[in-house]
């Protein structure tokens, strides 16, 4: 009987639950519209499987707004009781639009630089937004914000306290304190349906949209398109080196880190493929480079090093004075540094190739092993003017990149596109785009070359399908050989990376 009254209260709760959850809709529905609920059910449908979002960075003005003592608001830079009060009243609310304060949230964001502004009714925590940090983060995606600025998100009112215009009094209080602080602009990710609150709320005069947001979200993996709509949304999404106006994989899902712990390249290049690809390299690098016994020389990019298998860099070492690699992935780094038997005359670092470690003019020869295409294309020139700068004066630059002019380019960057490759990739490069590249950082262009013939995606499934056919080394030797034959016939569509060898004057 008790059991069977728990199941009855159980089921009443439930009940209240839903009735909630349709009045909630309602009441959306009136403010936003149709649309602005379907918006909001297509961001928490199926979260593991499949979520489309929508949304938007917008500017509010900063003026000296009004303060609101009687609302008691705290400012925290650590998880304090009220924060605990919040987390249960939004639990136990069952609505479906509150973000999240778990511990791990909590310990993110506070890490991040963020604060939480907690506001109270009747001495009880009533309204909440986190406030500060110098990045706007729109879902798994953060873009830093110019000097000045400041972030607000995930604004919450607890349930039973709600259309009180709590939120715009606690945005008057936090825009005073900005004021008095010289903040220059206050900016905020929100959900499309959401900018329909700000609209209705009245205070949609005070703002600006600088940009929309897109993402996709398919098991696990998301894809965003940018789209911006005023000059200073396209400076932020361009500072952060994030393409506008075409659907890309999320760089938070796209990274050198996770790909070296997970070690996938081992699937992505056969190990006849790499010796072939090391072999063609190390050719043309005894063409270009005949002497460095008295040489230091600088590789960039430690993928075929520490991953992949077809590494340079330690023969390289072995034929020079000194050598030097850097990669911007420290488990790349560290799984280079574990496969360097000589612990010699190797120094492995962790370095972005827009800014390196090296004192001008320190180096003899620099080796840049299709590295530049993994850079969005606007900041490749300061790439390459920092390879001018720590190469000395008559100094080589061997320099390749992925061939625009290839037959499979196109397969590629669909393949890259759709976070298929163990590693980020960004548009490739013709050879004259190279030469003007290397031309415009002051190099002077001696030899250029096609090299490693084959469409990359095609030649890679060409191979595992041999290996799942039970063809063994020679077969694959042998394929890789007719691509090879077709190279020397057709070099600017076959050829996979193109090559340039540059001398600084």
């Amino acid at each position: 009987m008790i059991a069977a009254m728990d199941g009855a209260d159980g089921f009443k709760v439930r009940l209240a639950r839903a009735a909630g959850l349709v009045r909630n809709l309602r009441a959306l529905r009136r403010r936003v519209g149709a649309a602005g609920v379907a918006e909001l059910v297509a961001s928490r449908a199926l979260p593991r499987a499949l979520s489309y979002t929508r949304m938007l960075l917008v500017e509010t003005a900063v003026d000296r707004g009004g303060l609101h003592p009687e609302l008691g608001p705290r400012r925290l830079r650590a998880p304090d009781a009220g924060v605990v009060e919040l987390h249960a009243a939004l639990a136990a609310s069952g609505e479906p639009e509150v973000p999240a304060f778990t511990e791990r949230d909590l310990a993110d964001r506070f890490a991040a630089g963020y604060e939480l502004w907690l506001f109270h009714v009747d001495g009880r925590v009533a309204h909440a937004l986190w406030w500060g940090a110098p990045h706007v983060r729109f879902g798994r995606l953060t873009v830093p914000v110019e000097h000045g600025d400041r972030v607000t998100e995930a604004a919450v009112t607890v349930p039973g306290l709600r259309r009180k215009g709590l939120h715009r009094q606690a945005l008057e209080h936090v825009h005073a304190v900005a004021h008095e602080e010289g903040v220059s602009r206050i900016l905020s990710a929100v959900n499309g349906f959401q900018r329909g609150l700000l609209a209705t709320a009245g205070s949609d005069a005070d703002v600006t949209v600088h940009a929309h947001l897109q993402l996709l979200t398919i098991t696990g993996r998301t894809w965003v398109r940018i789209t911006p709509e005023t000059d200073a949304g396209q400076r932020l999404f361009e500072r952060a080196g994030l393409p506008a106006e075409r659907w890309m994989r999320s760089p938070a899902d796209r990274n050198f880190d996770g790909a070296a712990r997970s070690r996938r390249a081992g699937r992505y290049l056969d190990r006849r493929m790499a010796a072939a690809k090391r072999h063609e390299h190390l050719e043309l690098l005894r063409r270009w480079l005949p002497d460095l016994r008295s040489a230091t020389v600088l590789k960039t990019d430690l993928w075929e090093e520490g991953v992949a298998g077809d590494e340079l860099l330690f023969e390289l070492a072995r034929r020079s004075r000194h050598a030097y690699g850097i990669d911007v992935a420290q488990p790349v780094v560290e799984s280079a540094k574990g496969a360097d038997r000589r612990n010699g005359n190797t120094s492995l670092l962790r370095s972005d190739l827009r800014s390196l470690p090296l004192d001008d003019a320190s180096v003899d020869a620099v080796v840049s092993t299709s590295t530049i295409d993994h850079l969005p294309p606007p900041e490749r020139a300061a790439a390459l003017g920092e390879l001018r700068r720590v190469l000395r004066p008559g100094g080589v630059l061997v320099i390749t990149g992925d061939n625009s002019g290839n037959v499979g380019d196109g397969l590629l960057r669909l393949t890259a596109r759709l976070g298929l490759l163990p590693f980020p990739l960004d548009d490739s490069v013709s050879l004259a785009g190279l030469q003007r590249l290397a031309g415009d950082a002051g190099f002077e262009c001696l030899d250029s070359a096609y090299i490693v013939h084959g469409p990359r995606v095609l030649t890679t499934a060409s191979v595992r399908l041999v290996r799942l056919l039970g063809g063994g080394d020679g077969a694959v030797d042998r394929l890789l050989a007719g691509y090879a034959r077709l190279g020397r016939r057709a070099p600017r569509r076959m050829g996979a990376f193109v090559a340039v060898r540059a001398v600084a004057p």
